[in-house]
């Protein structure tokens, strides 16, 4: 008897963390309070939106571009409380170094997964 089943892609599961954690970011203004600092609210849900969006596009299966704009945004993220001068809120600063370094971490395995190949399994599961 065989056991029939699905394999999720490497990059799409990437895609769908990437996508979680923008959403994520996008809300931290209000998670953290720093809401009423308009540059720092206006580049956390511009660069969240960002990451939900071109993540979700790479968990719907487009491969190439979707990874590096994630990738961009997701240096932005790690560099914006410095660029913009917000070295205020210290959980604002820490979910902006650690959500950064995520992206950028998951874009990279995303880009060598597209890069030595195709579809890697990471899970499966029967139908």
């Amino acid at each position: 008897m065989t056991e029939s089943g699905y394999t999720i892609p490497l990059g799409r599961l990437i895609g769908v963390l990437i996508a979680v954690g923008g959403l994520y970011h996008a809300l931290t203004p209000w998670v953290f309070g720093h809401a009423y600092e308009t540059p720092a609210a206006i580049s956390s849900v511009a660069s969240g939106l960002t990451l939900l969006v071109f993540g979700g596009l790479r968990a719907a299966g487009v491969r190439g571009w979707p990874i590096w704009v994630c990738a961009a945004a997701g240096l932005w993220v790690l560099s914006a409380p410095q660029a913009l001068g917000l070295g205020v809120h210290g959980l604002a600063n820490n979910e902006a170094l650690w959500g950064g370094l995520f992206v950028v971490v998951l874009s990279g395995l995303a880009a060598l997964d597209q890069w030595f190949g195709g579809p890697t399994p990471v899970a499966s599961a029967p139908y």
